[in-house]
């Protein structure tokens, strides 16, 4: 009897521990599918998808009040009905917020960084997302084409869609969301996603020659391995262009041909192309370094003229989205001209 017992526990702990063995790989695959999952689930393409945004009253209008400050405040998102309780909220932009800032309007681009306060917490693996609010784009549809031709010239794009956002009940009105180009984003589009990710603006963002201490380029912002990468990389790239050497071994030549030959077609001056030497990512893989596309509102000639926007016509702030007649029929209208780009723009990358 006592060994008929010592038989069953043996073979009950066999049992236990081969469902456990066959499950780990179950659990590894759902871990994985979820990480990329936000694609199709956040970045929904065949309809217009909801962000609802709740914070305290005195947050919203503390950020409000001073939104050059860019200050993280606590929030709730709802996106598609998937609700993240705990992230961190707060507007972003540069020469746009300023803009923005200095009108009669509110309606910021905004930023939700859904780990801010709960390391680890995510939606669907996504774990920032860009709420862009087409600045000066009257068709709101310029950076939606920018990224749809980069995508399909083989360029890592972040995953993008449309999206309509309200703010403690309020209508902001349509957005586009963009995936934010961070770790997430490289381990969905490079073998190695453990390089050095810099994103230029300011002293250095032009790529000439300065030294040879790294400290002197202040505008090449590192934001990976902050702590331990060396990068001697970004010298090496750094030397080879402005001093000579081989340039296939420093950059993906092929890759940078064809994001130059779309951001070129595209007149898109509020980048490296133009005066300000900004609005674009490098990643170095291995050594070698791709350029990544980034903040396309200013995109078909948009940035010209005073630098702001081109003429009075692509210079048009869009209201947020109230219940009036007035902004009714001016909804109507922004969508006729939405629609209208859209097939045009369609004929060109088809």
């Amino acid at each position: 009897m006592k060994n008929r017992y010592i038989i069953l526990s043996i073979l009950l702990m066999l049992a236990l521990l081969t469902a456990v063995v066959m499950a780990l790989p179950k659990f590894d695959v759902q871990s994985q599918s979820t990480a990329s999952s936000y694609v199709e689930k956040v970045f929904v393409q065949n309809k217009v998808s909801k962000v609802d945004i709740q914070l305290e009253e005195s947050d919203l209008q503390l950020i409000l009040d001073n939104p050059t400050e860019k200050e993280v405040v606590p929030a709730t998102v709802v996106v598609n009905g998937t609700e993240v309780q705990d992230v961190g909220f707060r507007v972003k932009g540069n020469m746009t917020l300023h803009s923005v800032a200095q009108s009669d309007s509110d309606r910021y681009s905004f930023k939700i960084d859904f780990d801010y306060y709960n390391d680890g917490q995510n939606l669907y693996g996504l774990q920032k997302l860009a709420l862009n609010n087409n600045y000066s784009d009257s068709t709101f549809s310029r950076e939606y084409l920018s990224y749809k031709l980069m995508d399909e010239m083989g360029i890592a794009t972040p995953a993008n869609s449309y999206m309509y956002v309200t703010i403690n009940g309020e209508e902001y009105g349509l957005y586009l969301g963009v995936e934010a180009i961070d770790e997430t984003f490289l381990a969905n589009h490079f073998d190695d996603a453990t390089g050095d990710l810099y994103k230029p603006d300011g002293t250095g963002s032009d790529l000439q020659w300065i030294s040879e201490d790294i400290e002197d380029y202040t505008g090449l912002d590192l934001k990976t391995n902050e702590e331990t990468s060396d990068q001697s990389a970004m010298m090496k790239l750094l030397d080879v262009i402005n001093n000579g050497g081989e340039l296939e071994d420093v950059v993906d030549v092929d890759e940078v041909l064809r994001y130059f030959a779309v951001n070129t077609a595209l007149v898109n001056l509020d980048h490296y192309q133009g005066s300000m030497k900004h609005n674009y990512y490098l990643y170095e893989e291995n050594g070698m370094f791709s350029i990544l596309p980034w903040d396309y509102n200013m995109s078909f000639g948009g940035f010209g003229g005073g630098g702001m926007g081109g003429g009075q016509g692509n210079n048009q702030e869009i209201p947020p989205m109230q219940n009036d007649k007035k902004n009714q029929k001016q909804r109507c209208n922004k969508q006729d001209q939405v629609e209208e780009t859209w097939e045009q723009g369609w004929k060109v990358i088809s």
